[in-house]
């Protein structure tokens, strides 16, 4: 009977042991989170967010990036699973625009449902009422499209996501 036992346990070890090997311990999701209803916007801020070794999450309009947020927020992929570095929102899409996102975004944040996450406008409008706008919704920063590296470079180094040079 105690030989069982020892037997059992020794197994029941080994399978735990086993097992902690496919046990995530690093975050491995998306750090950065892209909103844009334009398919080539989203591709373009992959492929440059990637060339400087971020991933990336993406929403194709304001009522998905609430809900990727709050999700992100909910479902830890491991106990290191932080919220997004950044996000950056198209100002004009369909369903809910990228003001009206911040608005609710940032009223989570206030509420402590979610983690407070920089908001930058990403548009194409460079006229002075929507800059207006996108601070008095919450939004802390813009960046012009179309986007280019150095000026993406430059936004992740202001809220200290890259290292300054």
């Amino acid at each position: 009977m105690d030989v069982e036992r020892s037997q059992s346990a020794g197994a029941t070890r080994r399978r735990l042991s086993a097992d902690s090997q496919f046990v995530k311990k690093d975050c491995m999701c998306a750090e950065i989170l892209v909103v844009d209803d334009d398919m080539f916007n989203l591709f373009t801020m992959e492929n440059l967010l990637g060339s400087l070794g971020f991933k990336i999450a993406k929403a194709n309009n304001g009522e998905d990036s609430i809900k990727v947020v709050k999700r992100r927020s909910e479902l830890k992929c491991s106990p290191q699973c932080v919220p997004f570095k950044i996000i950056f929102m198209d100002l004009s899409m369909p369903i809910m625009d990228g003001f009206q996102a911040t608005l609710a975004l940032k009223e989570l944040m206030k509420d402590g449902v979610v983690a407070e996450i920089p908001i930058v406008a990403c548009t194409a409008f460079v006229d002075q009422d929507k800059t207006e706008k996108c601070y008095e919704c919450g939004m802390e920063g813009r960046i012009s499209k179309p986007v280019n590296k150095n000026k993406l470079r430059e936004v992740l180094k202001k809220y200290g996501i890259v290292q300054q040079d």
